[in-house]
C-alpha cells in the first residue's frame, strides 16, 4: 500500500504543476484503487493520504 500512496503523492505533485487532465485522470484511478484496497470512503482515504504525506515529511 505504501507504493500506491507514494504513487499518488508523485502524481499529485505533477498534477499541481501542470493541471493536465491525463494526470488528473491517473490520480483519480489510483485514488479509487486506494479506496477499494482499504475499504475507505473518499474522506477517510483522503485522510490516510494526508497522514502518509505527514509521515514522509517527518522522516
Amino acid at each position: 500500500m505504501d507504493k500506491l500512496l507514494n504513487q499518488l503523492i508523485l502524481i499529485a505533485g505533477a498534477w499541481s504543476e501542470t493541471e493536465d487532465k491525463v494526470i488528473e485522470q491517473q490520480f483519480s484511478i489510483l485514488f479509487e484503487e486506494l479506496k477499494q484496497l482499504t475499504g475507505l470512503n473518499h474522506a477517510a482515504a483522503e485522510g490516510l493520504l494526508h497522514r502518509h504525506i505527514s509521515g514522509e515529511m517527518a522522516a
